[in-house]
């Protein structure tokens, strides 16, 4: 589960040009929410949250906070539920694009 994981943050590295070993420890706002967005997308996939938690260094109460911010985002924000979409469309393509390459 951590492949798919460390795949997810890489993509979201690059969506929203963070650095990624900053977007993995850093608690600076700028990198909460791709953060964030990446916790819930892997729950949403079907990762336990103790799994996403170990993966991110965290406990689990860290995980239902960030599940419960983008909620509250997607029900709140037109753009969030936007910025989401485009996150996902361009992960599945950066995520196929480095299957080709390592295949």
């Amino acid at each position: 589960m951590t492949g798919k994981q460390t795949l997810l943050a890489v993509a979201a590295s690059k969506f929203w040009e963070v650095n990624h070993s900053k977007l993995m420890t850093s608690s600076a706002r700028k990198y909460s929410w791709p953060r964030q967005v990446c916790q819930w997308i892997a729950c949403d996939a079907g990762i336990s949250k103790a799994d996403v938690a170990k993966f991110w260094g965290v406990n689990k109460s860290t995980i239902y906070n960030s599940f419960d911010k983008v909620d509250t985002n997607l029900k709140e924000n037109l753009h969030a539920e936007k910025e989401i979409k485009q996150f996902c469309d361009f992960a599945k393509e950066y995520l196929g694009a480095v299957k080709l390459i390592t295949a």
